[in-house]
C-alpha cells in the first residue's frame, strides 16, 4: 500500500489544544505522529481526541549547549480512529513556554511497525546531524527530520540551513518565550528500500540542539502461513474457525461460499 503524506499541524504552544487532525487532513487508519521539543522537562503524554494509547517512539535528552540549557525531544504515534478525526491535541508535563511541536498524518503506513529500526538522534551544540552515517530500510518509506534548539543567547533560532535536497519544511515554530525553536523537514517523495545517508542541519545560533530522523514504512499485506480451518465442512449457521502461525498480523478478512 503506497504511502500518502496527508499534511501537518504545528504550534509553538503544544501545551494548548492546538495540534489539529483537521489541519493535518487525517483520515481513519492513518498514522499520526507528534514530534515535540521542549526545555527543562520532556513532554510525557498526549491529551485530546478519542483517547486510547499514544505510543512513545523515543525520548531524547540533550546535553547542555553553550548556554547551559538542556532540551528534550519526544516522539509519539498512534493509528487514527474515528474519534481522532476533527480533534485537537495537546501535550502535557513539558515546559510550555519553551517548546514546539508538529503533528503529521500518513496514509498507508504499517500499523504494527511503522518505523522499524530506521530512526536515530544526535545531540550537541548548534550544528547537528541526526545520527549515524547511514541506515538501511527494507520497505518503501518516507523520511522526516526534526530539530529542536534552545538558543544560546537572545531569541530563538531565526533560520535553519541548509534545507536538505528533496525536502520541504513547514513554517518554523518558536516557543512562547521566544527562546526555543523547532523545525520539521518532510521528504518530497518516497524512498525505495536501500541504504541512505543522514543529513545535517545548522541553526543560526548555537545552543542545546537535538536532531532526530525517522523513516515511516509502508504497509505490505502479507499472506498467512500455517493456516488451520476447523468446523469443516461448515454446517448451516456455523462460522468456521481459522488460525495461522505467521506472520504476526492480528486479523484477516475471510470470505466463504456454499457449494451445493
Amino acid at each position: 500500500m503506497a504511502l500518502t503524506y496527508r499534511g501537518v499541524s504545528g504550534t509553538g504552544a503544544p501545551g494548548s489544544s492546538t495540534l489539529s487532525t483537521t489541519t493535518a487532513n487525517a483520515q481513519v487508519g492513518d498514522l499520526l505522529v507528534i514530534f515535540s521539543g521542549s526545555y527543562s522537562s520532556a513532554f510525557t503524554a498526549v491529551t485530546g481526541g478519542a483517547g486510547g494509547t499514544w505510543n512513545t517512539l523515543t525520548t531524547v535528552t540533550g546535553t547542555p549547549g553553550s548556554d547551559s540549557n538542556r532540551t528534550y525531544v519526544t516522539v509519539f504515534w498512534k493509528i487514527a480512529v474515528a474519534g481522532d478525526i476533527g480533534s485537537n491535541f495537546a501535550l502535557s508535563n513539558g515546559q510550555p513556554s519553551y517548546s514546539g511541536a508538529y503533528l503529521i498524518a500518513i496514509g498507508g503506513a504499517d500499523p504494527i511497525d511503522p518505523f522499524g529500526a530506521s530512526q536515530s538522534a544526535t545531540v550537541g551544540s548548534g550544528s547537528v546531524n541526526t545520527g549515524s552515517a547511514s541506515f538501511t530500510t527494507t520497505k518503501v518509506s518516507r523520511r522526516f527530520l526534526f530539530f529542536s534548539n534552545m538558543a544560546a543567547s537572545g531569541g530563538a533560532v531565526s533560520s535553519w540551513s541548509p534545507t536538505p535536497t528533496g525536502y520541504t519544511k513547514p513554517s518554523r515554530y518558536t516557543g512562547q518565550s521566544g527562546w526555543h525553536s523547532v523545525q520539521l523537514y518532510t521528504a518530497n517523495a518516497d524512498s525505495s528500500p536501500g541504504t541512505y545517508a543522514i543529513e545535517s542541519n545548522t541553526p543560526s545560533q548555537s545552543g542545546s540542539t537535538i536532531g532526530f530522523s525517522a523513516n515511516i514504512q509502508e504497509y505490505i499485506p502479507s499472506v498467512p502461513t500455517g493456516v488451520t480451518v476447523t468446523n469443516t465442512p461448515v454446517p448451516n449457521g456455523t462460522i468456521p474457525t481459522v488460525s495461522w502461525t505467521a506472520p504476526g498480523q492480528t486479523s484477516y478478512r475471510m470470505r466463504w461460499r456454499k457449494i451445493s
